[in-house]
């Protein structure tokens, strides 16, 4: 039986509205066998069991067989990359967060930050996924899914779920930067923030996974990114050189 694989777009429950990578039509997979860790910007690769349509929305069931993160498959427009001093090598990536307006303070990342912080889970992720069905390029929208899954880095799936988040906007990221890029992302020019904050997230996660050599790494490459370190990067590279657990760690801090 031949596979077709799907882009992921919004993931809840048993369904995952998604787009076919080859044609670009909508779809929404719904299956008994939902691994519960694809997520936004994935592509999963599925044997077709049965197809229909309802209400003009063309549904497909099957079996989920692979799945894999590979933002240049998906053909996306780069976002820029702008000098700012050239010979510092300083550079600026541009965002996109649709939905936000240039004269207002509030955007939507920020108001499902907000409504998290009330305790309305929900109605948080749902402004996540709005943005993201907008733009999956936003790398903001998937840092903070990322950041509202890990939590406190308890739970191997939640981890592993928040590390595939962050993945998306690092790989995003590295996309809008191109192959080989040596410059710096300073965090004073705002714009190269939620690149930096993925690969923070990323950090963590494998270091909550035990992965020290893939959290140490990632944390040496955010201090020749970014060398004032406004995320403290200085100060958990020794822990994790050390081994030191992150769980033990974010028990004594």
């Amino acid at each position: 039986m031949s596979t077709i694989e799907l882009v992921a777009i919004c993931t809840t429950n048993n369904n995952i509205k998604a787009r076919r990578l080859d044609t670009g039509e909508k779809v929404v997979w719904r299956g008994s066998n939902y691994p519960g860790l694809i997520v936004e910007g994935e592509i999963f690769e599925v044997e077709p069991e049965r197809e229909w349509f309802f209400n003009k929305a063309h549904f497909i069931s099957g079996k989920i067989v692979s799945s894999r993160i590979d933002i240049v498959a998906l053909e996306l427009e780069p976002l820029p990359v702008n000098c700012f001093d050239r010979r510092r090598r300083k550079f600026e990536m541009e965002q996109v967060i649709p939905g936000a307006l240039e004269d207002e303070m509030d955007d939507p990342i920020t108001d499902a930050v907000d409504l998290k912080n009330r305790g309305q889970i929900d109605e948080a992720w749902k402004l996540l996924n709005n943005v993201v069905k907008q733009d999956i390029r936003c790398i903001d929208a998937h840092v903070h899914m990322g950041n509202f899954t890990f939590g406190d880095g308890q739970g191997e799936y939640w981890v592993k779920s928040a590390l595939k988040h962050y993945t998306v906007g690092v790989e995003l990221g590295n996309y809008f930067l191109g192959p080989g890029f040596t410059g710096k992302l300073p965090w004073g020019l705002i714009d190269n923030r939620p690149y930096l904050r993925a690969l923070h997230g990323q950090c963590l996660c494998y270091w909550a996974l035990n992965d020290f050599e893939a959290a140490a790494d990632i944390a040496r490459l955010l201090l020749i990114l970014n060398k004032n370190d406004n995320q403290g990067v200085r100060f958990i590279l020794p822990d994790i050189e050390k081994r030191v657990p992150y769980q033990q760690y974010h028990d004594f801090n």
